[in-house]
């Protein structure tokens, strides 16, 4: 009787943790209308993960995976995100797990793979993950090689492999590579063919620029740079402290001009140099020392703050160019060589306190008109870090004559 009630007790558990186990494991959920399916959802995602909208793509892979959890291309497609957040985090911690989670899902996609071009995927999207971590360092990239390989031995013609294998040498900053990988994907044609077209412009604009600080290089493939980027741009690759140095030394090795004309000075005071804003930010020295040479739009606010990360507009980049060029030329009639004229540009008046900037910067040539077929000048829109490093090597070579 008691050996029957013990048979009795332990199958009862085995069914209690049975159940459990079931209820655990989240079941599929209903179909919502014909267009909610796995690979709708995972389209959606892709499409947001080339906009870099990771948390909408992640939201998206998690819709088809709430319908099919062991959907191989939603589950690659969220690797790329889970690797995306884990070095958004900046710490180690939460990168190393994310490292884990990233293979993690990586593995169960290529398991649940069905087809030869799902097998492609899941190898194109480790490329990408990895390429997004970065982590370790001196093993993420032979990760990468291994992926693409394999991709390729599946199908040397697939597009994918090359586009994203084109990004991780670009983040390597072997530019030649990468564009040799674009190249691939614009002569194999397909859904990558007009991004790929797009980004190996960028590589073009970064080869042509040369930017020879790590800041730079590592800038050149931002799509909106910040004030703090272009402190650091002015500082590793205009060499602007030198410059203003050598502009210094030049005159004082010539004729005095008169008192009445206005000579630069970049002296302010501690101060005024203050800002409240930029204590433990990776790029405080730079700003620091941006804040001494006084260079107009990238001064702080009348709080005392320079909001570091704000991102900039073609306008107020056109002023801190201008300014630039005015300050090593010693010519103050630049600042003011337009006013009074008749815009050219059909978005920007007159009366803006970026016309002259703006005017000066394309008579130049040293930026252009954002869309060639209007004419306009593009204010408001922001700046490329590509296009950035081209306007100060342009810039640069212009000023080299103003200091020999």
């Amino acid at each position: 009787m008691k050996m029957k009630l013990r048979i009795i007790t332990t199958l009862s558990i085995l069914t209690m943790l049975f159940i459990v186990g079931c209820a655990a494991k989240k079941a599929p959920r209903k179909k919502q209308g014909e267009m909610d399916t796995p690979a709708f959802h995972t389209q959606r995602g892709d499409d947001m993960l080339l906009r870099q909208d990771f948390i909408a793509s992640e939201r998206a892979y998690e819709r088809a995976l709430s319908l099919k959890s062991d959907y191989s291309p939603a589950l690659s497609g969220k690797a790329v995100t889970t690797a995306h957040t884990a070095k958004e985090s900046g710490e180690e911690s939460k990168i190393k797990t994310g490292l884990e989670s990233m293979e993690a899902l990586i593995e169960k996609a290529s398991d649940s793979a069905q087809s030869k071009k799902q097998k492609i995927r899941v190898h194109s999207y480790a490329v990408q993950a990895h390429w997004a971590l970065q982590f370790p360092e001196d093993e993420w990239f032979e990760k990468v090689e291994s992926h693409f390989e394999e991709a390729i031995d599946l199908d040397p013609m697939a597009s994918a492999p090359y586009f994203f294998m084109a990004g991780a040498e670009s983040a390597r900053f072997n530019y030649a590579a990468a564009a040799a990988h674009y190249n691939k994907v614009l002569e194999l044609k397909g859904v990558y063919a007009e991004e790929a077209n797009r980004k190996l412009e960028i590589v073009q604009k970064i080869q042509r620029a040369q930017p020879g600080s790590r800041n730079g290089k590592t800038i050149a493939w931002i799509p909106k740079i910040s004030r703090a980027d272009v402190a650091a741009l002015f500082i590793d690759e205009l060499r602007l402290e030198r410059l203003y140095q050598d502009v210094n030394a030049k005159k004082a090795k010539g004729f005095k001009k008169p008192k009445k004309q206005q000579d630069f000075k970049p002296k302010l005071s501690k101060g005024e140099l203050a800002s409240t804003d930029i204590e433990g930010h990776p790029m405080q020295s730079v700003i620091e020392t941006i804040l001494k040479l006084g260079v107009r739009g990238l001064e702080n606010d009348p709080t005392a703050s320079f909001h570091p990360d704000q991102k900039i507009t073609r306008a107020e980049f056109a002023l801190m160019i201008q300014d630039v060029l005015v300050k090593v030329s010693r010519d103050r009639k630049i600042e003011t060589q337009f006013i009074g004229e008749t815009s050219p540009f059909p978005d920007v008046r007159p009366d803006m306190y970026y016309y002259n900037a703006a005017r000066v910067v394309v008579s130049r040539n040293l930026m252009q008109v954002k869309r060639k077929a209007t004419g306009e000048f593009g204010p408001g829109d922001p700046v490329l870090g590509a296009d950035a490093l081209l306007v100060l090597r342009d810039l640069k070579e212009m000023l080299m004559s103003y200091t020999r």
